[in-house]
C-alpha cells in the first residue's frame, strides 16, 4: 500500500491515541493541541473520544475575576491528590489580543500542584467565546476522562449574567465570591444562581464574609429541591480553611447526582448543547471555511463600510442573500 499523506495522518492519530490509553501525558497534550486547531484532523480525533469509555466527575468552578477561583482549585486538588485520585485541571484563559493564546498561560496560582504525580493541568485561551468556555472544553474533558482521571477542574475564565455553559459540561458546578465585592448579589441576580450547585464565600478571613454568606444562605432557600438545597460554604483559599468542608459538599452532591433519577435528563440537556454547538460549527465552516467569504463582494461590502455606507449587519443580510438563505 502506497504511503499517502491521509495515511500518515491516520496512523499518527493511531499512536496519540494508543499513548492516551497509556496514560501518556504527552500524548494527552498533542490530541489536546489538534482538538484546539479545530481542523479536519479535531474532528477525527473528537469522533474517537466519543467512542472511548471512561467517566469522571467533573467539577465546574465559576466566579467574577479576583475571587480566587485558581487558588481554591488547587487546595481542592491537593486535598483529591492526598486521597489518592487522579486529577484533571482544565483552566480557560482570556485570549492574548496579538497571540490568540492565554494570558495566564503558566497558571502562576497553580504552582503548589504542579507537577505532582496523578495530576494534569492545561490551560486554553477562551478565544472569544461566550460562557466562560472556549468551544474546546468539552473535548478536553473527554480527553482526560479516556485517561482515567477521576476528578476533572474545569474553570472559567469569568462570568456574566448569561455565562453560565459550565452547567453543561459540569456534574457540580461551583460558584464562588468574594466578600466586599458586592459579586454575591451579583450572583443572587444573574443566570448562575440558578445553575450553582454550591456556593462558596471565598476569602472568608476578610470583612463582610458573614454578610455574603448570610445574604446566599437566604437566596438558596427559594430555590431548595426536594432532593438538593446548594450549601454555601466558607473557605480561605490561602491556608486551606474550609476545604474539607468543601470536599465534603462536593462529595454529597456526586452522590446524589448518581442516585437521582433525573440526572439523564441532566445529561441529555448537556448532550443536545453540543449538537447544538456541532451544527454551529457546521454552518461557520460552510461560510467562513475555504476562503468562502474571501470575495470580491467582501471587500466591496467591508469598504463600504468603512466609509458607513451601510452597517454591518445590512452586509450579513446581502451575504446570506447572495447564498440563497435570506
Amino acid at each position: 500500500m502506497p504511503v499517502t499523506k491521509d495515511l500518515v495522518k491516520r496512523q499518527d492519530l493511531d499512536s496519540l491515541f494508543e499513548g492516551l490509553e497509556k496514560r501518556d501525558k504527552r500524548s494527552a497534550g498533542l490530541i489536546m493541541t489538534l482538538l484546539e486547531d479545530e481542523g479536519p484532523d479535531s474532528e477525527a480525533a473528537l469522533r474517537r473520544l466519543y467512542a472511548m469509555p471512561g467517566r469522571g466527575l467533573v467539577i465546574g468552578v465559576t466566579g467574577w475575576p479576583g475571587v480566587g477561583k485558581s487558588s481554591l482549585i488547587g487546595r481542592l486538588a491537593q486535598g483529591f491528590l492526598i486521597r489518592r485520585k487522579r486529577v484533571g485541571i482544565i483552566a480557560i484563559d482570556p485570549t492574548s489580543p496579538s497571540s490568540g493564546g492565554g494570558l495566564l498561560g503558566d497558571r502562576v496560582r497553580l504552582r503548589d500542584v504542579e507537577g505532582a504525580d496523578g495530576l494534569f493541568i492545561r490551560s486554553v485561551a477562551s478565544r472569544g467565546h461566550h460562557g466562560g468556555l472556549s468551544r474546546s472544553a468539552r473535548a478536553f474533558v473527554k480527553v482526560l476522562e479516556a485517561m482515567g482521571y477521576d476528578i476533572v477542574f474545569l474553570e472559567t475564565v469569568g462570568i456574566g449574567q448569561d455565562q453560565v455553559t459550565v452547567s453543561l459540561v459540569a456534574d457540580t458546578t461551583v460558584v464562588v465570591v468574594a466578600p466586599g465585592l458586592g459579586d454575591h448579589l451579583q450572583a443572587i441576580k444573574s443566570g448562575v444562581f440558578d445553575v450553582g450547585d454550591i456556593f462558596v464565600v471565598n476569602k472568608a478571613d476578610r470583612p463582610g464574609a458573614d454578610r455574603s454568606a448570610l445574604d446566599l444562605e437566604s437566596a438558596v432557600r427559594l430555590r431548595q429541591t426536594e432532593d438538593w438545597r446548594p450549601p454555601v460554604v466558607k473557605t480561605v483559599a490561602a491556608d486551606g480553611r474550609g476545604i474539607e468542608d468543601l470536599m465534603t459538599e462536593i462529595g454529597r452532591h456526586a452522590r446524589l447526582r448518581a442516585s437521582v433519577q433525573g440526572a439523564p435528563r441532566v445529561k441529555a440537556r448537556a448532550a443536545e448543547a453540543e449538537i447544538t454547538e456541532a451544527v454551529k460549527t457546521r454552518l461557520l465552516e460552510h461560510f467562513c471555511g475555504r476562503e468562502a467569504l474571501k470575495s470580491d463582494a467582501m471587500a466591496r461590502l467591508a469598504g463600504e463600510i468603512c466609509e458607513r455606507k451601510i452597517d454591518p449587519y445590512a452586509a450579513a443580510d446581502i451575504i446570506l442573500a447572495e447564498k440563497g438563505i435570506l
